[in-house]
């Protein structure tokens, strides 16, 4: 059980939990007892939907700015070594 867990991705996880709250959400709406649950159910269902949509860009973004944080200090390493020379030439 565990390990197919772990096979699913996220952004499935995360879509497959949208939809089992907008289901509770729905349910609960019929009681109008429960009304004030079934709406905040239905944002939760809406905010897990918009993120098992974008998580896949959320991740590819992350991985761009760690490499443009890797160039940075790359270059700034660069930058200290031409510094370096210049005074040693003088």
């Amino acid at each position: 059980m565990n390990l197919r867990l772990n096979k699913i991705d996220e952004q499935s996880k995360y879509g497959t939990l949208s939809i089992i709250i907008a289901i509770i959400a729905i349910i609960l709406s019929w009681n109008k007892e429960f009304f004030v649950a079934a709406i905040t159910g239905g944002f939760i269902a809406i905010a897990f939907a918009y993120l098992s949509r974008y998580i896949k860009q959320i991740k590819e973004n992350a991985k761009r700015l760690s490499k443009l944080e890797r160039d940075l200090e790359i270059d700034k390493r660069l930058i200290r070594l031409e510094e370096l020379n210049k005074l040693k030439r003088r």
